[in-house]
């Protein structure tokens, strides 16, 4: 499993099924996460989930959901909230590429709330990403000594006839 880019950029967590809303209030913004719940049968077989506790200290985000209460609460948003307009990533690298859970929100909401306003938040990210803080300029010539080491590496871990994500694990 590859997590959404931006959401990780955005919260910090790489986890499957989770959603970062920012709301604007007159105060400024809310932020909620909407985060699978912990299940041990399921982790048995794909991987530790975080606990609420976990999320909102890797992300910040103090209000911290059940991912099932999404739905009712979106709902709730559209229909007695007077929200109107919704800020979605629509990331794609092609076409091709199968749709993201924003492009499945995306039709839905079309469905159920035409009169909603949808706008592509990726662009705003872009320009959030090319914006790098000190400490992250601080960390370049560290993240470049690194990956010259990984790509010298490869020949050693890659013998002739592995496709080019079985290495990824040495990593």
């Amino acid at each position: 499993f590859y997590g959404d880019r931006n959401f990780a950029y955005l919260t910090g967590i790489d986890q499957h099924s989770s959603i970062l809303v920012i709301k604007k209030t007159g105060k400024g913004a809310e932020e909620i996460l909407y985060m699978t719940s912990k299940d041990a049968r399921w982790e048995r077989w794909n991987g530790t989930l975080l606990s609420p506790d976990e999320a909102s200290s890797l992300s910040g985000v103090q209000d911290v959901r059940p991912v099932s209460a999404f739905d009712a609460e979106l709902d709730t948003a559209f229909t007695r909230g007077g929200a109107t307009e919704l800020w979605l990533d629509f990331d794609k690298l092609t076409r091709e590429e199968p749709d993201n859970g924003a492009y499945k929100l995306s039709h839905i909401i079309h469905a159920r709330f035409p009169y909603v306003r949808q706008q592509n938040l990726l662009p705003l990210l872009k320009h959030l990403l090319a914006i790098k803080a000190p400490c992250e300029i601080a960390a370049m010539p560290q993240a470049e000594v690194l990956t010259g080491k990984a790509i010298s590496a490869l020949p050693k871990i890659a013998p002739p006839g592995l496709y080019e994500y079985n290495p990824q694990a040495p990593f």
